[in-house]
């Protein structure tokens, strides 16, 4: 046996067989937690700087310059770092953003597709938007005309951009419940500051921005494709008229008593 091992056909064999045995470990599968860290393109920093790329060329159409000026950032080319990914948005940058433009941090984050926040429709929050200077506006559904929908908005003018916020509940100017209710709201805040019904514009928007308002996506699309919804601003001023009307009876009885 020692012999064959040391003659010249053994050292071949055990030398082949080595090599064969090495061969089998080297092709075994690597386990899980074993598996190389592969770096990939989809960190926070890259996805949220895509987004705000996103959200300041297709929707709100400003220059990086625009966009530094509004979030006071000190040289243009940190946005753009910071669009890139190379550089991460600075956290109170990133509330500042979504402070400014309504954007909601569940969809920088990657948790939501809705990319603007609405505020709730009562009262209180309609005294805040007007007492912040913010105008107000009716924007009514193209569609589905016998019903006559329609949100509530707010905007305002920021130099380079008009901001704009949308109310969360659904108003319809052919109600008598819920929908005309949602309206009283707006209409009972102005006949308290004195306003009248020409003070609120009534604009008919596009298909594409009622559907991207239903989605949480709408931010001035289309305002140069808006016009006066003339059906839906007469039933407005007719309630506006009648709710100040009803007002002041109201305001004679209690001043009687």
């Amino acid at each position: 046996m020692v012999e064959w091992l040391f003659s010249g056909i053994g050292a071949t064999l055990l030398s082949d067989w080595l090599k064969e045995r090495r061969s089998r470990k080297q092709n075994l599968p690597c386990p899980q937690d074993m598996r190389p860290l592969v770096l990939e393109d989809s960190s926070y920093a890259l996805a949220v700087g895509e987004k705000i790329s996103f959200i300041r060329t297709d929707i709100l159409n400003l220059s990086l310059r625009q966009l530094s000026e509004i979030l006071e950032i000190k040289k243009v080319s940190d946005l753009e770092k910071y669009e890139s990914g190379v550089e991460e948005f600075p956290l109170p940058l990133l509330k500042k953003f979504e402070a400014c433009f309504s954007v909601r941090p569940a969809y920088l984050d990657g948790v939501s597709e809705s990319i603007f926040s609405s505020f709730h429709l009562c009262e209180f929050e309609v005294e805040r938007y007007l007492s912040q200077g913010y105008n107000p506006v009716v924007l009514c559904c193209p569609d589905e005309r016998s019903e006559l929908f329609c949100k509530i908005a707010f905007e305002r003018s920021e130099g380079a951009f008009s901001k704009i916020v949308i109310g969360d509940l659904l108003c319809s100017f052919a109600s008598s419940g819920g929908g005309q209710i949602n309206i009283q709201i707006l209409i009972q805040a102005l006949l308290r500051r004195g306003a009248s019904y020409k003070d609120v514009r009534v604009l008919k928007v596009t298909r594409r921005a009622w559907e991207l308002m239903r989605r949480g996506t709408y931010y001035n699309q289309d305002e140069f494709h808006r016009c006066t919804d003339w059906e839906c601003q007469e039933v407005f001023a007719r309630w506006f008229s009648e709710s100040e009307a009803s007002n002041k009876r109201w305001g004679l009885r209690l001043s009687e008593k």
